[in-house]
Protein backbone atom coordinates (compact mmCIF):
# COMPACT_ATOMS: atom_id res chain seq x y z
CA UNK A 1 0.00 0.00 0.00
CA UNK A 2 1.26 3.43 -0.74
CA UNK A 3 0.88 5.72 2.30
CA UNK A 4 1.10 9.86 1.34
CA UNK A 5 1.93 12.38 4.04
CA UNK A 6 2.21 16.03 4.30
CA UNK A 7 6.12 16.95 4.93
CA UNK A 8 6.46 19.55 7.34
CA UNK A 9 9.91 19.31 8.79
CA UNK A 10 13.34 20.27 6.93
CA UNK A 11 14.05 22.98 4.30
CA UNK A 12 10.90 23.85 3.07
CA UNK A 13 11.77 21.84 -0.43
CA UNK A 14 9.71 19.07 0.03
CA UNK A 15 5.96 19.19 -0.46
CA UNK A 16 5.34 15.29 0.39
CA UNK A 17 6.93 12.19 1.32
CA UNK A 18 6.05 8.59 0.00
CA UNK A 19 5.92 5.63 2.01
CA UNK A 20 5.35 2.14 -0.06
CA UNK A 21 5.12 -1.08 2.14
CA UNK A 22 4.79 -4.67 0.10
CA UNK A 23 6.57 -7.61 0.07
CA UNK A 24 10.15 -6.10 -0.78
CA UNK A 25 10.12 -3.86 1.99
CA UNK A 26 9.31 -0.22 2.39
CA UNK A 27 9.90 2.46 -0.45
CA UNK A 28 10.44 6.18 0.32
CA UNK A 29 10.68 8.86 -1.95
CA UNK A 30 10.27 12.84 -1.65
CA UNK A 31 8.03 14.93 -3.60
CA UNK A 32 9.84 18.45 -4.37
CA UNK A 33 7.96 21.65 -4.14
CA UNK A 34 6.80 22.62 -7.71
CA UNK A 35 8.53 26.59 -6.93
CA UNK A 36 11.46 24.58 -6.18
CA UNK A 37 12.24 22.17 -9.37
CA UNK A 38 14.49 24.79 -10.87
CA UNK A 39 16.62 24.04 -8.70
CA UNK A 40 17.60 20.37 -9.96
CA UNK A 41 17.86 21.11 -13.37
CA UNK A 42 21.56 20.11 -13.40
CA UNK A 43 20.31 16.51 -12.61
CA UNK A 44 18.69 16.45 -15.81
CA UNK A 45 21.49 17.60 -18.02
CA UNK A 46 21.74 14.06 -19.75
CA UNK A 47 18.22 14.51 -21.26
CA UNK A 48 19.09 17.41 -23.21
CA UNK A 49 16.34 16.38 -26.17
CA UNK A 50 13.67 16.62 -24.28
CA UNK A 51 12.04 19.65 -23.98
CA UNK A 52 9.59 18.67 -21.70
CA UNK A 53 12.07 18.44 -18.75
CA UNK A 54 13.07 21.69 -19.35
CA UNK A 55 9.46 22.99 -19.58
CA UNK A 56 8.44 21.47 -16.14
CA UNK A 57 11.45 22.53 -14.13
CA UNK A 58 10.53 25.80 -15.80
CA UNK A 59 6.82 25.82 -14.33
CA UNK A 60 4.96 26.10 -17.70
CA UNK A 61 4.65 22.27 -18.04
CA UNK A 62 2.68 19.77 -15.34
CA UNK A 63 5.19 17.39 -13.57
CA UNK A 64 6.06 15.86 -10.57
CA UNK A 65 9.90 15.74 -9.37
CA UNK A 66 10.48 12.99 -7.01
CA UNK A 67 13.84 11.58 -4.99
CA UNK A 68 14.57 8.92 -2.49
CA UNK A 69 16.96 11.09 -0.70
CA UNK A 70 17.00 15.01 -0.11
CA UNK A 71 20.78 15.74 1.16
CA UNK A 72 22.73 13.05 -1.13
CA UNK A 73 19.66 12.51 -3.99
CA UNK A 74 20.74 8.99 -6.00
CA UNK A 75 17.11 9.03 -7.76
CA UNK A 76 15.46 12.03 -9.06
CA UNK A 77 12.12 11.01 -11.10
CA UNK A 78 10.11 13.63 -13.03
CA UNK A 79 6.28 12.72 -13.61
CA UNK A 80 4.49 14.51 -16.28
CA UNK A 81 1.33 14.02 -14.21
CA UNK A 82 -0.19 11.68 -17.55
CA UNK A 83 1.46 9.03 -18.49
CA UNK A 84 5.40 9.40 -18.54
CA UNK A 85 8.61 9.23 -15.96
CA UNK A 86 12.07 10.22 -16.82
CA UNK A 87 14.35 8.86 -14.58
CA UNK A 88 18.41 10.23 -13.67
CA UNK A 89 20.11 7.57 -11.06
CA UNK A 90 23.43 7.20 -9.99
CA UNK A 91 22.96 4.12 -8.20
CA UNK A 92 22.00 1.10 -10.01
CA UNK A 93 20.71 -0.79 -7.23
CA UNK A 94 17.94 1.31 -5.72
CA UNK A 95 16.34 0.93 -9.53
CA UNK A 96 13.60 -1.52 -8.21
CA UNK A 97 12.97 0.24 -5.17
CA UNK A 98 12.36 3.27 -7.63
CA UNK A 99 10.61 1.45 -10.52
CA UNK A 100 8.03 -0.52 -7.84
CA UNK A 101 7.18 3.22 -6.08
CA UNK A 102 6.26 4.76 -9.71
CA UNK A 103 3.84 1.65 -10.85
CA UNK A 104 2.12 2.57 -7.78
CA UNK A 105 1.93 6.15 -8.32
CA UNK A 106 0.49 5.68 -11.62
CA UNK A 107 -1.92 3.10 -10.16
CA UNK A 108 -3.12 5.79 -7.31
CA UNK A 109 -3.39 8.97 -9.74
CA UNK A 110 -3.75 8.36 -12.93
CA UNK A 111 -6.78 6.07 -13.32
CA UNK A 112 -7.83 4.76 -16.28
CA UNK A 113 -4.37 4.23 -17.96
CA UNK A 114 -3.50 0.88 -19.50
CA UNK A 115 0.22 1.72 -19.06
CA UNK A 116 3.44 4.13 -18.74
CA UNK A 117 6.40 5.33 -20.13
CA UNK A 118 9.71 5.33 -18.72
CA UNK A 119 12.74 6.89 -19.94
CA UNK A 120 15.97 6.08 -18.27
CA UNK A 121 19.21 5.94 -19.87
CA UNK A 122 20.22 2.80 -21.53
CA UNK A 123 22.45 1.60 -19.30
CA UNK A 124 20.18 0.50 -17.04
CA UNK A 125 18.15 -1.36 -19.73
CA UNK A 126 19.06 -5.01 -18.39
CA UNK A 127 18.30 -4.06 -14.86
CA UNK A 128 14.82 -2.78 -16.16
CA UNK A 129 13.95 -5.94 -18.12
CA UNK A 130 14.44 -8.18 -15.12
CA UNK A 131 12.64 -6.09 -12.57
CA UNK A 132 9.49 -5.88 -15.18
CA UNK A 133 7.30 -9.24 -15.23
CA UNK A 134 7.42 -10.72 -18.37
CA UNK A 135 5.50 -10.04 -21.28
CA UNK A 136 4.00 -6.69 -19.70
CA UNK A 137 7.06 -4.22 -21.26
CA UNK A 138 8.23 -3.17 -24.82
CA UNK A 139 10.83 -0.79 -26.05
CA UNK A 140 9.54 2.18 -28.36
CA UNK A 141 12.17 4.14 -30.49
CA UNK A 142 11.24 7.63 -30.31
CA UNK A 143 12.36 10.47 -33.07
CA UNK A 144 13.59 13.74 -32.50
CA UNK A 145 13.07 15.94 -35.04
CA UNK A 146 13.88 19.35 -35.20
CA UNK A 147 15.55 22.59 -37.67
CA UNK A 148 18.39 25.11 -37.08
CA UNK A 149 17.13 27.23 -39.74
CA UNK A 150 13.91 27.11 -41.58
CA UNK A 151 14.83 27.49 -45.19
CA UNK A 152 13.92 24.38 -46.34
CA UNK A 153 10.26 23.95 -45.84
CA UNK A 154 7.95 24.11 -48.82
CA UNK A 155 5.45 26.96 -49.24
CA UNK A 156 1.92 26.65 -47.78
CA UNK A 157 -0.05 26.45 -51.02
CA UNK A 158 -3.62 25.77 -49.28
CA UNK A 159 -6.47 27.59 -48.59
CA UNK A 160 -7.67 26.54 -45.44
CA UNK A 161 -8.85 29.20 -42.22
CA UNK A 162 -6.04 29.07 -39.81
CA UNK A 163 -7.17 30.79 -36.35
CA UNK A 164 -5.34 31.12 -32.84
CA UNK A 165 -6.48 28.80 -30.34
CA UNK A 166 -5.93 31.40 -27.91
CA UNK A 167 -8.83 32.70 -28.52
CA UNK A 168 -11.60 30.44 -28.05
CA UNK A 169 -14.55 33.47 -28.89
CA UNK A 170 -13.42 33.12 -32.17
CA UNK A 171 -13.65 29.93 -32.84
CA UNK A 172 -16.39 28.62 -30.02
CA UNK A 173 -19.24 28.82 -33.02
CA UNK A 174 -17.02 25.23 -34.79
CA UNK A 175 -17.81 21.94 -34.50
CA UNK A 176 -14.68 20.21 -32.61
CA UNK A 177 -13.37 16.98 -32.32
CA UNK A 178 -11.59 17.75 -29.13
CA UNK A 179 -11.94 19.38 -26.39
CA UNK A 180 -9.58 22.09 -26.86
CA UNK A 181 -8.82 23.55 -23.86
CA UNK A 182 -8.45 19.78 -22.32
CA UNK A 183 -6.11 18.70 -24.40
CA UNK A 184 -3.99 22.25 -23.45
CA UNK A 185 -4.28 21.47 -19.97
CA UNK A 186 -3.08 17.39 -20.11
CA UNK A 187 0.83 19.04 -20.37
CA UNK A 188 0.86 22.73 -19.46
CA UNK A 189 -0.25 23.56 -15.77
CA UNK A 190 -2.77 25.97 -16.79
CA UNK A 191 -4.73 27.12 -19.62
CA UNK A 192 -3.48 31.01 -18.33
CA UNK A 193 -0.27 29.72 -18.82
CA UNK A 194 -0.46 28.42 -22.20
CA UNK A 195 -2.17 32.33 -23.02
CA UNK A 196 1.28 33.40 -21.86
CA UNK A 197 3.72 31.45 -23.05
CA UNK A 198 2.35 29.13 -25.62
CA UNK A 199 1.15 28.77 -29.09
CA UNK A 200 -1.44 26.93 -30.76
CA UNK A 201 -3.89 27.08 -34.71
CA UNK A 202 -6.95 25.37 -35.77
CA UNK A 203 -7.86 25.00 -39.20
CA UNK A 204 -10.96 25.34 -39.86
CA UNK A 205 -14.36 24.58 -42.37
CA UNK A 206 -15.70 27.07 -43.10
CA UNK A 207 -18.54 26.09 -45.30
CA UNK A 208 -19.13 22.85 -42.50
CA UNK A 209 -18.64 25.08 -39.40
CA UNK A 210 -16.30 22.46 -38.72
CA UNK A 211 -12.50 22.24 -37.00
CA UNK A 212 -10.23 20.03 -39.24
CA UNK A 213 -7.52 19.93 -36.50
CA UNK A 214 -5.16 21.26 -34.34
CA UNK A 215 -1.03 22.34 -33.99
CA UNK A 216 -0.36 23.44 -30.29
CA UNK A 217 3.09 23.95 -28.26
CA UNK A 218 2.95 21.32 -25.87
CA UNK A 219 6.22 22.35 -24.15
CA UNK A 220 8.05 25.91 -24.53
CA UNK A 221 11.47 26.93 -23.01
CA UNK A 222 13.73 29.18 -23.70
CA UNK A 223 14.91 28.52 -26.48
CA UNK A 224 12.82 25.98 -28.33
CA UNK A 225 9.11 24.81 -29.09
CA UNK A 226 7.86 21.70 -29.27
CA UNK A 227 4.47 21.21 -30.86
CA UNK A 228 2.26 18.53 -32.20
CA UNK A 229 -0.81 18.13 -34.59
CA UNK A 230 -3.60 16.03 -34.68
CA UNK A 231 -6.45 16.01 -37.64
CA UNK A 232 -9.52 15.07 -37.70
CA UNK A 233 -9.81 11.55 -39.49
CA UNK A 234 -11.61 12.98 -42.77
CA UNK A 235 -9.82 15.73 -43.11
CA UNK A 236 -6.35 13.90 -43.07
CA UNK A 237 -4.64 13.31 -45.82
CA UNK A 238 -5.19 16.68 -47.67
CA UNK A 239 -2.52 19.19 -46.23
CA UNK A 240 -4.15 20.48 -43.40
CA UNK A 241 -1.32 19.06 -41.04
CA UNK A 242 1.08 20.84 -43.26
CA UNK A 243 -0.65 24.22 -43.17
CA UNK A 244 -1.04 23.92 -39.57
CA UNK A 245 2.69 23.18 -38.92
CA UNK A 246 3.88 26.01 -41.06
CA UNK A 247 2.27 28.24 -38.95
CA UNK A 248 3.75 26.97 -35.73
CA UNK A 249 7.61 27.67 -37.99
CA UNK A 250 6.44 30.80 -38.39
CA UNK A 251 6.15 31.30 -34.62
CA UNK A 252 9.58 29.91 -34.09
CA UNK A 253 11.02 32.01 -36.58
CA UNK A 254 9.72 35.09 -35.68
CA UNK A 255 10.67 33.79 -31.78
CA UNK A 256 13.91 32.66 -32.27
CA UNK A 257 12.87 29.29 -30.99
CA UNK A 258 13.89 25.98 -32.59
CA UNK A 259 10.86 23.63 -33.64
CA UNK A 260 11.03 20.18 -32.27
CA UNK A 261 9.11 17.25 -33.07
CA UNK A 262 8.54 13.73 -31.34
CA UNK A 263 7.13 10.86 -32.98
CA UNK A 264 7.82 6.73 -32.42
CA UNK A 265 9.55 4.92 -35.21
CA UNK A 266 6.69 3.18 -36.33
CA UNK A 267 4.59 6.45 -36.85
CA UNK A 268 5.19 6.75 -41.05
CA UNK A 269 2.84 9.65 -41.53
CA UNK A 270 4.29 11.55 -38.64
CA UNK A 271 7.72 11.34 -40.27
CA UNK A 272 6.73 12.42 -43.45
CA UNK A 273 5.44 15.63 -42.40
CA UNK A 274 8.10 16.37 -40.34
CA UNK A 275 10.81 16.65 -43.08
CA UNK A 276 7.79 17.70 -45.32
CA UNK A 277 8.15 21.08 -43.03
CA UNK A 278 11.91 21.34 -43.09
CA UNK A 279 13.10 19.40 -39.88
CA UNK A 280 15.77 16.89 -39.86
CA UNK A 281 16.29 13.78 -37.67
CA UNK A 282 18.97 15.06 -35.04
CA UNK A 283 18.93 11.92 -32.76
CA UNK A 284 16.53 8.73 -31.53
CA UNK A 285 16.41 7.10 -28.22
CA UNK A 286 14.24 4.32 -27.13
CA UNK A 287 12.21 4.65 -24.00
CA UNK A 288 9.64 1.95 -22.02
CA UNK A 289 6.09 1.35 -22.48
CA UNK A 290 4.84 -0.58 -19.05
CA UNK A 291 1.47 -2.20 -18.61
CA UNK A 292 -0.30 -2.16 -15.66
Amino acid sequence: MLYKFLYKEGTGFIEYIYYLENEKGVRVMLEIKSRELRNFHKEFDQFSDVIAIEAILKGYSKGKLYINDFKNPEALVIWNEFDGFYVSLSNEEIITGVYDILSQVVKDNASGLTGFVIYIDEKYDDQIAQIIPAGKYSKLEVLFYTAENFSKSRRCAGNNVIKEIKYFKDIKSYIGFENLIEVVESTWISYEAFKQHGEGFVAIDEEKKRIMGYCISEHVTNSSIEFSIELEESYQGKGVGFELGQKMQEVCKNTNKRPCWYCTDDNVASMRLAEKLGLELKTNFHVWYIEI
